[in-house]
């Protein structure tokens, strides 16, 4: 083969050679650009998810309609923990005690739509959780009942509201495992239940239509004073 034979040869292979050496260019700079743009997002998105989806709710103390006086303490810091967990801002307790005190609001079961909107303003928060505790037992076989419900800050609405109770024989299992003997281990199992279907979501009906009812005071038979 002649030298000019050779040149022409290699020409070819260049030729040959040359589009595969611009894909394989073309998709390292492809793979570049994409590594960096999730390495970016990810180092953004958790903040910038945290500011969208985390709402601002004020959680009132419940009515305590238990016979133990104690029992606000120990099931108060619980909810607050669960609702945090959930990723909800709760008002902190100074803020929520300095705005009860200066409008003078002494019963925390029940909340005017005028209040609410007054909250929502002041304290910015979208909504507002109240209800009460119906059953605290502390013993070997320890019980906890609650209800609460979310009330809309902008118009007084009800957006949520759910019941819970349990007592320690409840989670026993054959042989009789299982049982829970502490109330510091059975608050929080009621509590998870309490707010599993916890939302700040309007229901369809309430969007859809609202019916206006009247509600009669109802007898207070409990021996609790103001459990009405």
């Amino acid at each position: 083969m002649t030298k000019k034979e050779l040149n022409n040869a290699a020409v070819r292979r260049n030729v040959l050679r040359s589009p595969n050496l611009l894909a394989s260019s073309l998709l390292i700079v492809i793979f570049s650009l994409f590594f960096i743009t999730n390495v970016c997002y990810a180092a953004q998105s958790p903040r910038g998810e945290g500011r969208e989806l985390k709402e601002r709710i004020a959680l009132f103390p419940l009515v305590n309609l238990s016979e133990d006086k104690d029992a606000l303490r120990y099931v108060m810091p619980v909810l607050r923990t669960r609702l945090e967990d959930k990723g909800f801002d709760v008002v902190d307790e100074d803020s929520l005690n300095r705005f009860l005190l200066k409008e003078r609001v002494r019963a925390t079961g029940y909340i005017s739509r005028d209040m609410a909107r007054k909250i929502g303003e002041e304290l910015n928060v979208k909504a507002v959780l109240l209800g009460s505790v119906n059953l605290f037992l502390r013993g070997e076989n320890p019980g906890i009942g609650f209800s609460a419900r979310l009330v809309d800050s902008s118009n007084g609405l009800i957006l949520w509201a759910d019941y819970a109770s349990a007592t320690g024989d409840d989670f026993t299992k054959i042989l009789g495992l299982g049982r829970i003997k502490t109330m510091d281990k059975l608050l929080p199992r009621v509590a998870d239940r309490l707010l599993a279907s916890f939302t700040t979501m309007p229901s369809r009906k309430e969007t859809e239509h609202t019916y206006r009812i009247a509600v009669m005071p109802f007898r207070n038979n409990s021996g609790v004073r103001d459990a009405g």
